[in-house]
């Protein structure tokens, strides 16, 4: 069992995505960079006006979906040019990397050495896991599975021969037949749900054949795939539009709820499983959503161009990374309050006390209307006093 590679603690995205077929994808002639997540989005947001913050435009872009009947939650084109247009900015939300926890792919045959220093043609799978620090690329062989060589040496005559005629007909990188080897175990993957945080194992093809839509529906279950947050992952890799809102709107939820957790005086509000009121619920719900997002999100000792140690932050996905930032302004003492402007209602964050309206456009908007009131008369004036 050989460890292969480990990915970096860097976030990849296209310079230009489209969405096409109900896909986020990039587009032609887009081209791939990494970027630094945390000097990005984290170290300007003392300067950052209210609504600047990533998770808080995300937020806004699904504002009005909220109709899980309509394919991709009613989206129209002007929806389809602005998801684009984020993405743009900061990358895919990387649900598939934030979901799997392991994926295990169609044994194949490969070069091995035996013990006798001989080297001849095994059976060879590949798997990822997702570690503390990223994925691990591992390669398990016949002897991780216990498989005894004598049964791949020739059977008596009269005997079974599929065996031997799969062994005389081997070659590199082909796929080694289940009936070869029936006691390993089949390929698949392991994956949490985002809302429900649950495991479950699905195949190959239900788990990760959505993501990957140049792979023909009759390779799903043998594709080679390319190991999570590798340039070769990012360069097939898509998003459904559909699964993209339903976690924008996960987040928007997370952001909606926080004004009933946080008090004026930055202390969160003391809420009991026992208060049976609507927004206590969702307040509890939202609360666990947020750290199963942030989760994938940790702080490891890393050094700088100089040598100097350094904290460096990692995360499994981009909503990893909103959810550690959503958390980080937290701790910093941001407020999360709602728009004053009417018909507004909108969730913000500001790390001052006199920002009453999320955007400059709200507060221009409420200031006409306090113009264009009526003035009370004289009259009115004295009845009040």
């Amino acid at each position: 069992m050989n460890r292969l590679q480990r990915s970096a603690a860097r976030w990849w995205r296209y310079s230009r995505y489209i969405v096409d077929e109900g896909r986020l994808r990039p587009a032609s002639g887009a081209k791939l960079q990494s970027y630094d997540v945390w000097d990005r989005c984290f170290s300007a947001q003392s300067d950052r006006r209210p609504g600047q913050s990533p998770y808080e435009s995300l937020g806004r872009l699904v504002r009005d979906l909220e109709d899980p009947y309509q394919p991709d939650y009613g989206a129209t084109a002007e929806h389809h040019q602005k998801i684009a247009e984020w993405c743009g900015e900061y990358g895919l939300l990387g649900l598939l990397p934030e979901r799997a926890l392991m994926i295990a792919l169609a044994p194949r045959w490969q070069w091995e050495p035996d013990r006798c220093g001989e080297v001849s043609l095994e059976p060879e799978r590949k798997s990822y896991v997702r570690t503390s620090t990223g994925w691990a690329g591992l390669r398990e062989s016949a002897e991780d599975f216990a498989y005894p060589r004598t049964e791949i040496t020739p059977v008596a005559p009269g005997a079974n021969q599929g065996p031997r005629r799969i062994w005389e007909q081997r070659q590199e990188d082909q796929l080694v037949p289940q009936e070869y080897i029936p006691h390993w175990p089949a390929p698949g993957v392991v994956m949490q749900t985002l809302r429900k945080q649950t495991v479950e194992s699905q195949t190959l093809g239900a788990g990760l054949g959505r993501f990957f839509p140049d792979v023909p529906p009759n390779e799903h279950e043998t594709f080679t795939y390319p190991c999570p947050g590798t340039r070769e992952f990012w360069e097939v890799y898509s998003e459904p539009l559909s699964d993209f809102i339903e976690a924008a709107r996960m987040v928007r939820q997370i952001i909606e709820a926080l004004p009933e957790l946080i008090r004026g005086d930055g202390l969160v509000r003391r809420l009991t499983r026992a208060d049976p009121s609507v927004s206590a619920v969702l307040a509890w719900e939202s609360l666990g959503l947020l750290n199963h997002l942030a989760g994938s999100a940790r702080s490891l000792l890393g050094t700088d161009k100089q040598g100097r140690p350094r904290e460096q932050r990692t995360a499994a996905s981009l909503i990893g990374w909103l959810a550690l930032m959503i958390v980080h302004d937290l701790d910093e003492g941001k407020r999360f309050r709602v728009c004053s402007a009417g018909g507004c209602g909108e969730t913000y964050t500001s790390s001052r006390a006199n920002v009453y309206y999320c955007s400059d456009r709200c507060r221009w908007r409420q200031k006409k209307r306090r113009l264009r009131a009526p003035k009370p008369t004289a009259r009115k004036r004295q009845r009040h006093k």
